[in-house]
């Protein structure tokens, strides 16, 4: 009996599911009708006219847009018969696809600088809007009709998005990019957007040799393991083309002053712990006649070799800035992914993507990521290092590489101690059910996590020594920063109930200003920062499930801890996009929202991520172009 109620259930979401097809499919035929009959609008010049007072331009377009009608009337026959092939459906979806990035790259380029040096672009739009319009409409609504028709199939998406046509796919488009960039680059040449071309190759090449293995690897279980590795591979290079593409786009393609590790990297490489000559210096320290990096070494540690390979002027801070965060975008894709594995949380595959999307774009990691200065790349690499520390936790390693990525994680930044809580947690999770714990066996892991990052931070003191002759000073009290801040460490301290007020107000309550005087950016967010569910506004499904158990109360203890820390911390993160300072806690958030989504991501979620997404977006074109 309730395998039938299930299978009626199912029919009933299938035939739901078909019927929103169709209402876009429909919508999309009308759309097309009206933007047909934008073109006859107006006569063609007399001299161009050689049919019923139209140019044969207007005419081709004209026939181009009713075959693109008649397209649509047949695919909406073909879907009432029921079942269509999965080449009738890549065919339909790459299309869709392509008309939807050729007629989007128009309008970017449109509403780019480059109408200033060149009409042609301009000219397009003001005669076939409407047809542009339609094409993106039109890439979207047949797109996600293909994708809910493949999804009542048997194979779903993994038939229709099969690796070697997604490498296709990724090819295709990079074409499609190549082109409006070579022409922007003809036009306007101080974004190098031609230099961009090359990151569309990664996805590409990784969506070959993913099909490829597909081919060549047989066993269930290896073919497995290889298509998390291209996975991986594939939510990296995507992530960094993003990064790149946006930093492309805001004129952040080269080292920008305030970067630091690249020089830092190079003194440590010469035996010094100081900056010769830095090119500015801001944020940095003096002490006896030297100016130091005040922030903990290992953004330096690890550029060493890169330093050494390359040399100071062959490192590119806004690369490495990129590569960060797409590793750490793949990352988080692999914690949860494995969180589901081992039965800590439930999402599905959709789901985990959706949050991987939000946690890359739809927090102000992608701000980070494009920025490439020393705050934030320290940020950035804390980020690496605690999912590290998750990942060897949650994937059952040894005790001791626990505590190494979580001891480089405060040899990037000390104030993420309350992390350990998340660790411990998941810990005691895999042994017993709460409040039932193996405490013999778990202060014995304890112990061998305890001591790579007791040496982490005996090495950090030292540094501390070797630099200003005390062991607890960072050279934060006399950084040549804000005077508001050195103001403000120099009378309270780092901590102090005194900037509790102020950060909360920031992380919570501060809204960016919506201004449509049309005298600047409609968008104003402020150099302060604001709140973190303005931010990212998916943060409420935090609040929406709560399980009894050692891994919940670990991730809550670290998040409730770093936040009351920061509540005390002497500045709300300065400077910023956002509220930066929350990324200090984000993977225990991201395996609570996970827990909070639960399998599917329902449309609520979508609503909220694509508005954190569009906040995180305005709020870096406005902090790089718009405020100036």
């Amino acid at each position: 009996m309730a395998e039938q109620v299930e299978k009626k259930c199912q029919k009933t979401n299938k035939r739901k599911m078909s019927d929103w097809g169709s209402v876009l499919v429909i919508l999309s035929i009308i759309e097309g009708c009206w933007s047909t009959a934008t073109l006859f609008e107006i006569p063609s010049e007399a001299g161009n006219a050689v049919f019923l007072g139209y140019s044969a331009e207007r005419l081709a377009i004209a026939a181009i847009c009713i075959l693109g009608i008649i397209f649509l009337i047949g695919f909406f026959l073909l879907r009432k018969r029921g079942r269509y092939s999965v080449i009738i459906r890549q065919i339909t979806f790459g299309g869709s696809a392509l008309i939807f990035t050729l007629c989007a790259l128009i309008f970017l380029l449109n509403y780019s600088d480059i109408g200033q040096y060149d009409t042609l672009i301009s000219s397009l739009v003001s005669r076939y809007g409407g047809i542009f319009v339609w094409g993106i409409l039109f890439g979207i609504e047949i797109g996600a009709t293909v994708i809910i028709d493949s999804k009542r199939e048997d194979g779903g998406l993994n038939r229709l998005l099969n690796p070697l046509y997604t490498a296709v796919l990724f090819g295709m488009a990079a074409v499609l990019f190549s082109l409006a960039f070579e022409y922007y680059d003809r036009v306007d040449w101080t974004r190098h957007m031609g230099h961009a071309r090359a990151i569309f190759l990664a996805p590409a090449a990784v969506g070959i040799l993913w099909a490829l293995s597909e081919e060549l690897i047989k066993g269930k279980e290896a073919k497995s393991k290889a298509n998390t590795v291209w996975l991986f591979l594939m939510i990296a290079s995507l992530a960094f083309a993003v990064y790149r593409l946006t930093g492309f786009w805001i004129y952040r393609t080269d080292t920008p002053p305030k970067s630091y590790w690249d020089l830092l990297a190079n003194a440590f490489l010469n035996r010094q712990l100081y900056l010769n000559n830095p090119p500015t210096t801001h944020d940095l320290t003096m002490y006896n006649g030297k100016w130091y990096v005040p922030n903990p070494p290992l953004p330096a540690i690890l550029l060493m070799p890169f330093v050494k390979w390359f040399g100071v002027e062959g490192i590119n801070m806004t690369v490495v800035s990129a590569i960060i965060g797409a590793l750490n975008t793949a990352l988080i894709f692999l914690i949860l992914q494995r969180a589901v594995q081992i039965g800590m949380i439930r999402c599905e595959r959709s789901a985990i993507l959706w949050l991987t999307v939000v946690f890359a774009f739809g927090t102000n990691h992608i701000w980070l990521a494009v920025t490439g200065q020393m705050w934030f790349i320290s940020q950035l690499i804390t980020i690496t290092m605690i999912e590290l520390s998750v990942l060897a936790v949650i994937s059952k390693w040894s005790g001791w590489l626990v505590g190494l990525f979580f001891g480089f994680a405060i040899l990037a930044r000390p104030n993420i101690f309350p992390i350990a809580f998340l660790l411990l947690g998941i810990y005691l999770w895999e042994q017993a059910d709460f409040p039932k714990a193996d405490w013999h066996k778990t202060i014995n892991w304890g112990i061998k996590t305890a001591f790579p990052v007791l040496i982490c931070l005996c090495l950090l003191l030292s540094y501390n020594k070797l630099r200003f002759d005390d062991w607890f000073d960072f050279g934060y009290v006399t950084i040549n920063g804000a005077p508001w801040i050195l103001e403000a460490v120099q009378k309270y301290g780092m901590f102090h109930p005194h900037f509790f007020q102020t950060n909360l107000r920031v992380m919570l309550w501060q809204l960016p200003t919506l201004d449509f005087s049309g005298d600047r950016f409609f968008f104003q967010p402020g150099i302060s920062g604001f709140s973190i569910f303005v931010m990212t506004p998916p943060l409420i499904y935090l609040f929406r499930r709560f399980r009894k158990n050692w891994w919940v109360i670990g991730a809550w203890a670290s998040v409730i801890l770093t936040i009351l820390l920061l509540l005390f911390y002497h500045n709300t993160g300065a400077e910023q996009v956002g509220y930066r300072y929350l990324l200090d806690a984000i993977v225990p958030i991201m395996l609570l929202m996970g827990l909070g989504v639960d399998r599917k991501v329902n449309w609520f979620f979508k609503v909220l991520a694509m508005i954190g997404i569009a906040v995180n977006l305005l709020s870096v074109y406005w902090w790089f172009i718009a405020r100036t």
